[in-house]
């Protein structure tokens, strides 16, 4: 019995670990905003750079065409998924 729940204990433990989700948070900091998008695992279908950039880049033009004007880019940070570490996207815009 001690055996099986330590089995089943390490495969919930290798489930979580590669069940990671993608994120994204929007910041507004002194007039301009901040995009934190982070990819997830193989799991999650979006753990590429070239998936989550582009959503990135769209929700920010989506977020000035509602205040009417057009997205300008200030800073882009790119960080590639690589063993343990997911890919980042940070995007640093303004709406003029």
């Amino acid at each position: 019995m001690r055996k099986s729940v330590v089995k089943l204990a390490a495969v919930s433990l290798f489930g979580f670990a590669i069940s990671g989700c993608a994120t994204s948070e929007t910041l507004k900091v002194n007039g301009n905003y901040i995009i934190f998008q982070e990819g997830g695992s193989l799991l999650s279908g979006k753990y590429r750079l070239s998936q989550i950039k582009p959503e990135a880049l769209k929700e920010a033009m989506q977020l000035c065409r509602e205040q009417g004007k057009q997205m300008a880019i200030i800073k882009e940070d790119a960080i590639p998924m690589s063993i343990g570490v997911f890919a980042q996207y940070h995007l640093t815009f303004k709406c003029e």
